[in-house]
């Protein structure tokens, strides 16, 4: 298995066993061998097949465990499973469905529980009407 966490990636092999590189060399620099695990600070020299070599059964038989490591790193990098973005999506509409229902709960208190009466027309301002034309002003 190979995980990638931020700038470094971790080889995990079977069992304890000795790593080797893409050329076929033993990893020298890591201690104490044989180990389960690697890690090391990714960059594109570090891109490559791997493989560990474990014992199987408390026999002399051992097999080899092949890894591939290629990939994108970054300082500042958070891995973002599926699981995460579910619950987030789920408390968003539950957290909006709380708002709406205090929202109508709010407004259905404040307004009237029957019909509204119709309302009257305004009355018109000014008291009189204009005056009759008189008829000496007709031509």
């Amino acid at each position: 298995e190979v995980t990638f966490w931020m700038e470094h990636f971790t080889m995990t092999c079977p069992n304890n066993g000795t790593w080797f590189n893409k050329d076929n060399n033993e990893l020298p620099y890591i201690l104490p061998m044989p180990r389960e695990s690697v890690t090391f600070k990714y960059d594109n020299s570090k891109k490559g097949p791997y493989h560990c070599k474990y014992k199987v059964n408390d026999d002399y038989s051992q097999q080899k465990y092949y890894f591939y490591v290629q990939g994108k790193v970054c300082e500042n990098c958070f891995e973002l499973d599926a699981s995460l973005c579910v619950m987030a999506i789920v408390a968003d509409v539950v957290g909006t469905a709380f708002v709406m229902m205090i929202i109508y709960r709010c407004t259905k208190n404040k307004s009237p529980a029957g019909l509204t009466p119709a309302s009257k027309p305004p009355a018109r301002s000014g008291g009189r009407a204009p005056a009759v034309p008189s008829p000496d002003y007709d031509v």
